[in-house]
């Protein structure tokens, strides 16, 4: 007996379905901070369901009313997007092709409606590695690749910081208001590219290893695009005259969640490093962050840069997360 893959028609059962197929996920049974939620989901698909640019599809087994599979998609121009954890199929029906078939029709429709590039993001913390390998067989299977190494999210809890002030001898920490966007980025390259180290670890983020890009994001970044950033959340070190790191933030709002902020990297200049330099500037960051009324912090770095986890955590996160991004460039 095969399956059949429609779009779905009616939210309610929709919902009904998904709610089936996602109960035993470990973010359904209890919300962990700043990850997956299912009132948020839901809410963002009942918002969804019905516009032209989304598609639900359903998979039912032939002769049978039952769903056992649910699949979320998002079209923006030439760029589709996976809703997380999905093709969801319920627990029984894993072991099937139910999975795969749903996949299949997915990426079908998308090059229909001309997307030529499908990504799948998927966060979870970092002891339960497990609860992704079915997704990652399954992404494998129908041509995906990882374009970039997993990522760690590390979350400090700012609600009730108390990190002491930590001071490198010779260093002193400065906002960055004379500094200008093209000087940023200038620092930031160079913190992300200057040993052989650096560019193995980073090599594969054009935001801090392409100049033309790094600039771009900076200006992103301090124009306010991704979420409020004040200057005093730009922070530069320096050694007499001389600047040897920098790292920025912004402040992300959104419903579910708590008032956050993100660090951006912590760049430290090869010839100032492995003096404290870095987590000295995690430390100024995360206390500006608290007088901004930011419950939480958030910084991804890749899984592999022991190094920089090992900064975020002197400067007061904890390592919680990993992240993985799976993508496929669709046949023309």
């Amino acid at each position: 007996m095969g399956f059949i893959v429609d779009l779905a028609q009616d939210w309610h059962e929709y919902e009904k379905a998904w709610t089936a197929c996602m109960q035993n996920h470990y973010w359904f049974k209890e919300p962990r901070i700043l990850d997956f939620r299912r009132d948020e989901e839901l809410a963002e698909q009942e918002q969804d369901f019905g516009r032209d640019d989304r598609a639900f599809l359903i998979a039912r087994r032939e002769g049978s009313q039952d769903i056992v599979g649910v699949l979320g998609l998002k079209v923006a121009a030439h760029s589709g997007v996976i809703r997380r954890w999905e093709p969801s199929v319920v627990t029984s029906e894993r072991s099937t092709r139910v999975g795969e078939i749903l996949l299949a029709e997915g990426l079908k429709l998308l090059g229909k409606r001309g997307v030529t590039n499908v990504t799948s993001v998927m966060k979870y913390p970092k002891e339960l590695e497990r609860e992704v390998k079915w997704y990652a067989d399954l992404f494998k299977r129908q041509g995906f690749e990882m374009p970039v190494p997993p990522a760690a999210q590390l979350i400090a809890d700012l609600r009730d910081y108390r990190v002491a002030e930590r001071s490198s001898p010779g260093v002193k920490i400065v906002t960055a208001e004379k500094y200008d966007d093209q000087k940023l980025a200038e620092i930031t390259i160079k913190a992300f590219t200057s040993t052989p180290e650096d560019k193995r670890i980073h090599g594969r983020y054009p935001s801090v290893t392409v100049p033309s890009e790094a600039l771009r994001t900076i200006q992103d970044l301090r124009a306010g695009r991704l979420g409020q950033s004040p200057p005093e959340m730009w922070k530069v070190a320096l050694v007499g005259n001389d600047v040897a790191g920098m790292t920025g933030a912004f402040i992300r709002v959104e419903p579910y969640q708590p008032k956050t902020g993100v660090l951006g990297p912590v760049g430290v200049l090869p010839e100032f490093r492995k003096r404290g330099i870095g987590s000295t500037l995690v430390i100024s960051a995360l206390q500006s962050m608290k007088k901004q009324g930011c419950e939480y912090a958030l910084v991804s770095t890749p899984q592999e840069n022991s190094a920089g986890i090992a900064t975020y955590v002197r400067g007061g996160f904890s390592d919680l997360y990993r992240q993985v991004t799976f993508e496929r460039v669709l046949s023309k």
